[in-house]
């Protein structure tokens, strides 16, 4: 007998419970053997090798010494040579199933006992839960370089998955993470791997904040530099209007040039520890939602001299690493080519204890060691600064659909609070793998469909239909609630040959 299973791609936006939040999805956070992680598969081939726990042939050896978080992590260690092979699986504990909808990074810490050259390091990618594997990628290309005996985090947007993976129609259904040989140098090098985890996409915060005075949001299409809260932005020279991080969300583009710049006016009174002792504002903290095109050259975040006739302020280098010479730079590439990114800088100038620390994402990458003086002309506030200036065009061409200031320095749980910044979904309309699609964006129609046929409300005998449009996950995005005993039925009218799948019995 001949059974035929029929696969189709369906898309759509459902919404939660009015209080559900959209939450990080957990791959990998403890083993609970402390020898071995049982929901990890080593394929090996001679000559190349991979560092087995005893009694286990295809098993991570773990680590209760060297951890990032919990009580252990996964110990890999690997010599790849010429001929040989070898890959390694990281699923999730119950061997649970990863759903990308929504999904914006994979996240994880890695520790390095000992430096080598990143172009050592595996290549890596992602398996589906029902089989199949996206393409690969180099993880050398989310690292600048390897720290010895420090926890280093990886970052990788799922959409660079998607990107090498044009025939892979698994992101819905993931079972995990492998690493694969690369270079084949016939040396030994270890990592140990901790935390992985899946992050959503994140939206413009609803900022609640007594310490908020500025926001700015370009979202107004007749005046971009109008204020949410404080006072208007006034550009100076050239600028441009562009598209957010999401498909409703506005931003503008600053060119580079000494002369194109954003000048802001804040009603922040000189404060520190002891308000009334200082002339200039020592405790602040600014937010950007940014995006470079080329994260190779330089970028200036702000300036304090409105005149724009010294070395601005905080930048980011030619590494995608955030700093100055004096607060020192991060250790890693924390931005990368045409990726929207959040920055916090966070600033403490008077007190027992300099603050000044960079925040990517929601996570911090750097607290500077040095001691800033308060009322300094460059790292202290007047009343009035600049974004995104420099003095000598170290200000390359840059994007920003968001921009908030705060009259304090921020703690750590608020910082946390606000979260980062990720990418928007594909347009799933214009892909030729998906055949029916459903954003449920029109509240006067919700079953029209973005790409192939329209849906048709049902409901079981007896029940009362209820359909009704409520808000999504994000501000302008639509979703829809659905009533117990009311269902949505779809209709295929055509299915490509190769969605077709003969099983046998």
């Amino acid at each position: 007998m001949k059974n035929f299973l029929l696969l189709f791609t369906f898309l759509a936006t459902i919404t939660l419970p009015l209080d559900a939040e959209i939450k990080k999805q957990v791959l990998f956070h403890d083993s609970s053997s402390p020898e071995f992680y049982d929901q990890s598969w080593l394929n090996i081939k001679a000559p190349s090798s991979i560092s087995l726990p005893t009694g286990k042939t295809d098993k991570f050896p773990i680590s209760t010494q060297i951890k990032k978080d919990g009580d252990n992590a996964i110990e890999l260690t690997w010599t790849s040579k010429p001929n040989g092979e070898w890959k390694a699986l990281v699923a999730g504990l119950n061997w649970d199933m990863f759903r990308m909808e929504g999904v914006s990074e994979l996240r994880f810490w890695m520790y390095a006992p000992k430096a080598f050259d990143i172009e050592y390091l595996p290549d890596i990618n992602m398996e589906g839960h029902y089989g199949g594997q996206c393409g690969k990628l180099k993880l050398s290309n989310y690292i600048q370089s390897i720290s010895p005996e420090k926890w280093m985090q990886i970052r990788i947007p799922i959409n660079d998955f998607r990107t090498v993976s044009k025939d892979f129609e698994g992101f819905n259904s993931i079972k995990g993470v492998f690493f694969h040989q690369s270079v084949t140098d016939g040396n030994t090098h270890t990592l140990y791997l901790d935390e992985f985890e899946f992050i959503p996409i994140s939206t413009t915060p609803v900022f609640n904040n007594d310490k908020l005075v500025g926001l700015w949001t370009f979202d107004n299409l007749d005046n971009p530099f109008l204020a949410t809260k404080g006072s208007d932005i006034e550009p100076h020279g050239n600028w441009s209007k562009t598209k957010g991080y999401t498909g409703i969300d506005q931003a503008i583009e600053i060119p580079q040039g000494t002369k194109n710049y954003l000048k802001v006016s804040h009603a922040i009174c000189p404060n520190g520890t002891n308000d009334g002792q200082f002339e200039r504002v020592n405790s602040y903290a600014m937010l950007y939602d940014i995006m470079v095109e080329n994260a190779s050259q330089w970028h200036c975040l702000f300036q304090t001299d409105t005149n724009n006739d010294v070395d601005g302020t905080i930048f980011i280098n030619p590494d995608g690493k955030i700093g100055c010479g004096t607060t020192h730079y991060t250790n890693n590439r924390v931005i990368q080519n045409n990726t929207w990114t959040r920055i916090l800088i966070n600033a403490c100038l008077a007190g027992d204890k300099t603050i000044y620390e960079f925040w990517v994402d929601g996570e911090k990458v750097l607290t500077t060691a040095c001691k800033i003086a308060p009322d300094n002309n460059r790292f202290s506030l007047g009343k009035e600064f600049l974004f995104f200036a420099d003095d000598n065009g170290d200000d390359g061409d840059i994007n920003v659909a968001e921009l908030v200031l705060f009259n304090r320095h921020l703690d750590d749980s608020e910082i946390k609070a606000i979260g980062g910044i990720s990418q928007k979904l594909p347009d799933f309309s214009q892909d030729n793998r998906v055949d029916g699609y459903w954003n449920f964006d029109d509240k006067n129609d919700l079953n029209q469909a973005q790409k192939g046929n329209n849906l048709i409300l049902n409901n079981m005998q007896g029940e009362e239909v209820l359909q009704e449009a409520v808000d999504g996950p994000e501000v302008g995005n639509g979703a829809m609630q659905i009533g117990v005993g009311s269902f949505l039925f779809v209709r295929i009218t055509s299915v490509r040959m190769d969605q077709i799948y003969q099983h046998r019995e």
